[in-house]
């Protein structure tokens, strides 16, 4: 089994390197929990991606629902179907 590591170069400006501003505290993702529930843009993002997404869920659900009813449908045809030919495999052998 081989390994490939992927090395990735991260430029960052020389200014903003000492700037105790720009220098991120966060350490955990348990001191980022605060600003986990109340994102307005993390909630606009989940509410655009399920309108692009329960149309074609629904239609998918639709469309199966629609199958097993076709296919219960032709599974009651197909036992009907085969009590007539033993029906009519009995009437020969009489």
């Amino acid at each position: 089994m081989q390994v490939f590591i992927l090395a990735t170069c991260l430029i960052i400006p020389r200014h903003s390197v000492m700037d105790p501003e720009t220098i991120s505290t966060n350490t955990s993702l348990e001191d980022k929990t605060d600003d986990f529930c109340n994102n307005p843009t993390r909630d606009s993002l989940a509410e655009g991606l399920m309108s692009i997404v329960k149309p074609a869920i629904d239609q998918l659900d639709d469309r199966i629902k629609a199958t097993r009813l076709s296919q219960l449908e032709l599974k009651q045809k197909l036992e009907g179907l085969s009590e007539d030919l033993k029906e009519i495999s009995l009437r020969r052998t009489v």
